[in-house]
C-alpha cells in the first residue's frame, strides 16, 4: 500500500472499523518502542465491515474476505468441537459468531517452531475467565531480524462489545459456589486493558475475586 494511500487510513481510535497503527498504545512508557505498520479492520458480518476495507491492493477485498470465510469456518471447528467439548460446554456456548513467535513459560521466552500450512492458536484473556481458569491465555510475542522482512496475518475472535462474560456456572467449585472472576461486559474489559496499557496478567488482576 502506497504512504498515501496508508496515510488516509492512519487513526489512534480503537473503534475505527477499519485503521493503519506504527505504535503500541503504551508508546510513552516503553524502554523499548515497538515499530511496525499494522492495518487492522472488522471482518464479520462481510457485508457490514467489506465497505470499510483498503480497496488496494486491487484485489485485496476479494482475496482477504475468502480468507476470512474459510478462518472462521476453522474457529467455529476449534470453539465448537476441541474447546466447547474439553470444557463440557453445549454446543455454540462459546458463541456461534464468532520467521518466528514465542510464549512466555515460567519467565523465560521459548520458541514456537511454525509447521508448513498451519495456524497457530493462542487462548485470550476471555476463555480464561470463561473457563474459570481452566485454560490460560499466553504471553506471546513475534521476533524479527534485520536481514528478512516479517509479515503476520493475526485473526482475532471477540465478543461484541455490550456482551457479557463471566465464568461458566459448571466449571466453578461446586464446595465455594464462587468463580474465580467477577463478570463484565466486553467493552468494560477493553477499557481496562487500554487503562493497563495492554498488560493482560494487570487487566485478569483487575477482574480476578
Amino acid at each position: 500500500m502506497p504512504a498515501e494511500e496508508k496515510a488516509s487510513y492512519c487513526s489512534v481510535d480503537q473503534n475505527s472499523k477499519c485503521r493503519v497503527y506504527t505504535r503500541t498504545n503504551n508508546y510513552s512508557n516503553e524502554d523499548t518502542h515497538y515499530w511496525r505498520d499494522t492495518s487492522t479492520h472488522y471482518c464479520h458480518p462481510l457485508e457490514d465491515y467489506l465497505p470499510f476495507w483498503p480497496a488496494k491492493p486491487a484485489r485485496y477485498r476479494e482475496v482477504v474476505s475468502a480468507y476470512t470465510v474459510e478462518t472462521k469456518k476453522l474457529i467455529t471447528k476449534i470453539s465448537d468441537v476441541i474447546i466447547s467439548e474439553g470444557l463440557g460446554f453445549e454446543k455454540e456456548y462459546l458463541g456461534g459468531e464468532l520467521s518466528k513467535v514465542q510464549k512466555l513459560s515460567d519467565g523465560k521466552w521459548i520458541g514456537v517452531e511454525p509447521l508448513p500450512n498451519a495456524f497457530l492458536v493462542f487462548i485470550g484473556c476471555q476463555l480464561q475467565i470463561i473457563s474459570n481458569g481452566k485454560l490460560k491465555s499466553v504471553i506471546h510475542r513475534a521476533v524479527t531480524n534485520s536481514k528478512q522482512a516479517r509479515i503476520c496475518v493475526c485473526t482475532f475472535v471477540i465478543p461484541s462489545s455490550d456482551c457479557h462474560i463471566e465464568s461458566a456456572s459448571h466449571l466453578v467449585n461446586e464446595s465455594t459456589k464462587i468463580p474465580l472472576y467477577k463478570g463484565y461486559q466486553y467493552k468494560e474489559f477493553l477499557h481496562t486493558y487500554i487503562l493497563n496499557h495492554g498488560d493482560f496478567e494487570a487487566v485478569l488482576q483487575f477482574y480476578k475475586l
